[in-house]
């Protein structure tokens, strides 16, 4: 069996034994039968029952990471060119900042063209939209684009929503309908398998936009919070790319910071949807969804840095959730193409109450039927896998070696210590205004 067929057969396998040493876990016919309300009172009861039951809360992206984990290979080959390069289209890579940073993007913009010199691309440039200057050396593959600090958009678009629109006025566009669009953040490098995923994409031309998957090892600042991203590493080789490849859709919405979009087509579906539709990038897959625009997933990695400090991977988590929360409920997309965000958001803000019933569950037992308690082990499984997982495709072993076991270790011993983080991000994006659009410290 080959080497990366045998990684995932085993992982597959390690997913499956930790399902059923959780399943194995749950007790059968061992249910008080004792009067409940009498016990709690019928409010209490309620509150119990409903806490019991908020661990079902995340059965949606629970079973789309599960798939994609289980029915993709977890740990694919590296990639390689489908066609030859002189049938790729133009490609525009371009990196939205607000230029408080230049230090970054002047270190960042030299090692991503040097990625696009070592795969040998040479029909592109990179731009760099930025609200203050940056002063990038002058290079023919590279184009500054300053917005007017007077800049408004049609609809009052703003933040990174108003940056990207700028990109299209007459008198900035200078792409074809037929370009390709790659949109990185400003810390975000590419690498040559990533690069060879997208020339693959977009010389296949087959759908309109489409997400890669991001590390956030390559380069370690901060210890703590790189563990705690590892699961958003799973995410992406999980529910997003089970949701791209099963259905070409964005069915829970998608990350901005590897979007790659004919021209075209993201013209027509714009980033002008006024304020509701400046903050998360989900709300312009969803309005593209909706438009009968179709998705897929790429294949290869890139690179990005994980917050500097606690603090901010605080107010990243809170700028998310705030963002999810607007879209999820924005009435100018039809329920139908945001019910399964909504409600996965939902989900994720429901994270302090299964945190409760850790305890009232313990304390303050009710009966409960034997089949929800299997779901809800199968649920808790695959989401301390997720961990696992995301962890293990982090750190490669040639780079860490065996000190790779003890930060997979690392990872789940933290988890307590992440999710208060969540539950503190979920309560301010709930009962914080969102004034501005915060930028975490990549510098």
């Amino acid at each position: 069996m080959g080497g990366y067929k045998g990684k995932h057969v085993f992982h597959c396998m390690f997913l499956f034994l930790l399902i059923f040493l959780f399943m194995s876990a749950i007790k059968k016919g061992q249910q008080s039968s004792r009067n409940i309300i009498g016990t709690y009172g019928l409010l209490g009861t309620i509150i119990l029952y409903f806490l019991r039951l908020s661990p079902l809360f995340p059965i949606i992206q629970t079973i789309f990471n599960f798939c994609g984990l289980v029915f993709y290979n977890a740990f694919p080959k590296n990639v390689e060119l489908k066609s030859s390069l002189t049938r790729a289209p133009f490609i525009c890579i371009r990196v939205v900042t607000r230029g408080l940073f230049p230090n970054l993007i002047l270190r960042n913009v030299p090692r991503n063209l040097e990625i696009c010199k070592n795969v040998g691309l040479e029909n592109f440039v990179l731009e760099v939209v930025t609200d203050y200057p940056i002063f990038i050396p002058k290079n023919e593959k590279v184009r500054e684009i300053i917005i007017p600090s007077s800049y408004e958009t049609k609809n009052g678009s703003l933040f990174k929503a108003r940056a990207l629109h700028y990109c299209w006025e007459d008198s900035v566009n200078k792409l074809s309908d037929s370009d390709w669009i790659v949109h990185l953040d400003e810390e975000t490098l590419l690498t040559e398998d990533s690069l060879k995923g997208i020339l693959n994409f977009v010389t296949e031309d087959k759908y309109d936009f489409g997400q890669g998957t991001i590390l956030y090892a390559s380069e370690i600042v901060n210890w703590f919070t790189t563990l705690a991203d590892a699961y958003r590493v799973a995410q992406d080789m999980g529910m997003f790319r089970f949701q791209f490849y099963a259905f070409n859709k964005p069915i829970l919405g998608w990350k901005g910071s590897f979007m790659v979009a004919k021209a075209i087509s993201e013209r027509k579906v714009s980033f002008d949807h006024g304020p509701e539709g400046s903050i998360s990038d989900g709300h312009f897959a969803l309005k593209a969804s909706s438009m009968g625009y179709t998705f897929n997933f790429i294949e290869g990695e890139m690179w990005e840095l994980s917050p500097l400090t606690v603090f901010d991977l605080i107010r990243q988590r809170k700028r998310w959730l705030q963002g999810m929360i607007i879209t999820g409920n924005c009435e100018k997309i039809p329920l139908k193409y945001r019910l399964l965000f909504l409600l996965h958001t939902y989900a994720w803000l429901s994270l302090p109450l299964r945190v409760c019933n850790y305890f009232t569950a313990e304390y303050y037992p009710v009966p409960f039927p034997y089949v929800l308690d299997l779901l809800i082990a199968f649920i808790g499984a695959v989401g301390i896998y997720l961990h696992i997982y995301g962890s293990i495709r982090s750190y490669s072993m040639k780079q860490y070696g065996y000190f790779k076991i003890i930060l997979v270790l690392a990872t789940i011993m933290i988890l307590p210590v992440v999710l208060i983080l969540e539950v503190v991000a979920i309560f301010l994006a709930i009962f914080t205004e969102n004034k501005e659009f915060y930028v975490i410290d990549k510098n």
